[in-house]
């Protein structure tokens, strides 16, 4: 659940706003849990994450280490929810990761700005859009070949 909504439901939000093929938009729900497997991760270009696995003790140090590092593309799209608004947990986020991060406080300004950042990845936007596939595509294979987890295979 993020603000009161299923992911599930939030999903769909997202894909009903993306121009083009809905289908590219997929649910990981273990992301969480597959932290330590920065092969799969890094093949991702769109993050949500509570605001309570950066911050305080129980903040998640690989995490921590992804967002504060070069290990993963920088244009994957990270967005950081804050549930309950609050402008001390944003202060400290934002002074944290800075702008390597996007923070939501809402369902409405989730969707909006994943959808966003997912219709400028889209082929259908024209060359424009194919461009910043491709540079993403070449981002994503120069760290796994940098970090030895290249399987083309």
């Amino acid at each position: 659940m993020l603000f009161g909504t299923p992911v599930d439901e939030l999903v769909a939000a997202i894909r009903e706003e993306i121009i083009g093929d809905q289908l590219t938009l997929e649910q990981h729900p273990e992301g969480i849990d597959r932290l330590d497997q920065h092969g799969w991760l890094v093949q991702h270009s769109l993050w949500l994450i509570h605001c309570e696995q950066l911050i305080g003790d129980e903040g998640n140090r690989r995490l921590d280490f992804y967002l504060s590092t070069k290990s993963i593309p920088k244009n994957t799209e990270i967005l950081v929810c804050i549930e309950d608004g609050s402008e001390e947990k944003r202060a400290q986020l934002e002074k944290e990761y800075g702008s390597r991060i996007r923070v939501v406080t809402g369902k409405r300004l989730l969707v909006a700005k994943a959808s966003s950042y997912l219709n400028t990845a889209n082929p259908i936007k024209g060359r424009a859009g194919k461009e910043y596939i491709l540079a993403w595509n070449n981002a994503v294979c120069t760290l796994l070949d940098e970090f030895g987890e290249a399987n083309y295979g």
